[in-house]
Parts: C-alpha cells; structure tokens; sequence
C-alpha cells in the first residue's frame, strides 16, 4: 500500500511540474515601457513602425498563440505624435467586429493605474475578451478567443497581465 500511495504522489508532482513547465512569461517592451502575460507556450512576437493615418508615426509590437483551440494575444503600441493622446472612451474592438463579432458587455477597467475598457463579445461558436488601456501616446490590446467551456484557461490569462 505504501508503493502505491508513493508511487500516486510522484505521478501527480510530475504532472504538476509537467503543466507549469509549459506556461512562458512573455514581456513586450517599447521605450522602456512594457506589457507581460503568461502564456501557455512560447507565444510568436512581432515588432514594427507604421505610419498610421492621422496619428503619425508609431511602434507597434505583438505576442500571440492558438493553442488548445485558445487564441491569446497581447499588443503594444506607441505613437510618436505629441499632439495625438488615446482616451479610454475611444478604443474599440473594431478589428473584431469587422469580422462578425457581436458586443454583449463593456465595461470600464484599470490595470496599474491605467484606465482602459473590457468588452466581451460573441465570435461565431466563441466568446471574446477583449481588454483595451489607454496611457497618453501608448495603447495596450489584450484579447483572448475562445469556446465557452475554455473560460477558466481565459480568465488565467487575463489575470497574468501587467503593464510596466
């Protein structure tokens, strides 16, 4: 009997190990200013400058996964315009929603003293959660898609976020 309970043990620490093991903390950083999330797996980054519209000149960089079914992604840009400032009350998901996305529920959030506003939304079979900040000259994009019965991994996710 103590072979078997030790045995049982060893199997559930290994697991444990085996689980935390694959989450990988990834930090974006832009002029000395970050967001970090913990994804399940090593996410693939993106960086680049883009001339955009009215807002001139900006950095922009991006993690993001599809695992599980899950689609997890963290983005970060920074104008270089003094004139531009980003308000709360002007982000939207809008890159969603012109793909079919339906809001059921906003809400207005903050994350380390930076206001922003969470929608959740209906994606096809999905849900979404996307979470916007908005600092000055700097914006901070979370979403996460994913199937309803996918919510706790969702909700993790969203909890790991800190902005720098």
């Amino acid at each position: 009997m103590k072979y078997v309970t030790h045995t049982i043990f060893l199997v559930i620490i290994n697991i444990f190990i085996i689980s935390c093991s694959n989450n990988k903390l990834t930090v974006i950083t832009i002029d000395n200013s970050s967001i970090e999330a913990l994804f399940p797996k090593k996410p693939i980054k993106e960086s680049k400058n883009v001339l955009f519209g009215n807002v001139g000149n900006m950095k922009a960089s991006m993690a993001s996964l599809e695992y599980k079914n899950i689609e997890y992604s963290v983005s970060y840009q920074v104008t270089e315009s003094d004139t531009f400032t980003y308000t709360k009350e002007g982000l939207y998901p809008a890159y969603l929603t012109r793909l079919g996305a339906k809001t059921y529920e906003k809400e207005y959030i903050t994350l380390n003293s930076i206001e922003g506003v969470q929608y959740k939304l209906h994606f096809n079979d999905r849900k979404a959660i996307v979470q916007m900040f908005a600092d000055s000259n700097k914006t901070y994009n979370i979403f996460v898609i994913f199937p309803e019965k996918n919510l706790k991994d969702a909700e993790k996710f969203l909890k790991s976020i800190k902005i720098n």
